[in-house]
């Protein structure tokens, strides 16, 4: 309906171009303000579209949420640690970084890819620089 509705806009300026040409009005300028003027609203309309579009987009990129009509079961483990006080919580999640950290430091040797030379660790020979993507030395 509503792209009915753009075509009928683009149809009338269509129109309006043509009698604006077609007209024998001596008068160029009164042609050229009225042929502008025919213009502007066009312009008006495909920004009209425009913010519909980025509108219709940016809510179908906010749907993507699931809607469950069931109730969400907390599993065992998880309820027992929310019952644990605060800072027991708190030197569990440090320890689990620790860990992950020290697991991760161990495992570097294993790289993501054979194909690709900035998945490797290393450094720049001129700067030292440890990092693949670094822009200067």
């Amino acid at each position: 309906e509503e792209k009915e509705d753009n075509n009928n806009e683009n149809d009338d300026h269509q129109k309006e171009q043509q009698q604006v040409l077609t007209n024998g009005d001596d008068n160029n300028n009164n042609n050229l303000l009225l042929l502008l003027a025919s213009k502007d609203r066009q312009i008006d309309s495909l920004k009209l579209q425009i913010k519909e579009l980025q509108n219709t987009k940016n809510n179908n990129n906010n749907t993507n949420t699931i809607i469950h009509i069931g109730k969400w079961i907390i599993d065992k483990d998880s309820k027992e640690f929310l019952d644990y006080p605060e800072e027991i919580k708190k030197n569990m999640r440090t320890e689990k970084q620790r860990r992950l950290n020290q697991i991760e430091k161990e495992m570097k040797f294993i790289i993501d890819s054979d194909d690709k030379e900035e998945d490797t660790y290393g450094h720049w020979a001129c700067c030292n620089n440890a990092n693949y993507h670094a822009t200067t030395c």
